[in-house]
């Protein structure tokens, strides 16, 4: 747990050796459930120090009846604060490189990140939920994205937009 969280602790996943290289894991609505911790584990294994921060506190999107209201709850202003300091724990343990996975929301979390000018050096996003910066933070999807200042790997399910999938316009746009 950091102490350093906005309004309260930020629960945090961490795993793998000190060092100059690691991994932001951002996980989708569901929170920690499934094989996020794997992947974590997966990703230590390979030599990264990776943190994963529930910045939804445990509240994850299941059996929501408005799920854009759920999200709202955690707008850019509280998960700014929580990578803030995920960043700083990260530097205060060596990292020097720092890369970010963030799936379905976590993709979102990421983009934004980098558009808001965090450092980091890549990201992979596994059905990406950029969609969220206008639907639900009355923002500019594209704008967002076209902001980033890392390269940005979008994994697109078959359910995403067309925008996201190789070719469309949003892939595009992270692609250059």
């Amino acid at each position: 747990v950091l102490e350093e969280g906005p309004d309260e602790p930020l629960p945090i996943y961490t795993v793998g050796k000190p060092g100059a290289k690691a991994v932001i894991v951002l996980p989708e609505v569901f929170g920690w459930s499934g094989r996020l911790k794997g992947i974590c584990d997966t990703l230590a294994n390979e030599g990264y120090l990776v943190v994963m921060p529930d910045c939804h506190r445990g509240d994850t999107a299941a059996g929501k009846a408005d799920f854009a209201a759920w999200a709202r709850e955690t707008p850019w202003a509280k998960v700014n604060k929580d990578l803030l300091a995920v960043m700083a724990f990260l530097e205060a343990k060596g990292a020097t490189s720092v890369g970010a996975i963030g799936f379905c929301w976590g993709v979102w979390a990421l983009a934004k990140a980098s558009s808001e000018g965090f450092d980091l050096k890549c990201g992979v996003g596994p059905h990406p939920s950029t969609k969220l910066e206008g639907m639900v933070f009355g923002g500019d999807e594209k704008a967002m994205l076209e902001a980033a200042k890392m390269p940005i790997l979008l994994m697109p399910a078959s359910n995403d937009a067309a925008a996201l999938k190789p070719g469309g316009e949003l892939c595009t746009v992270v692609e250059a």
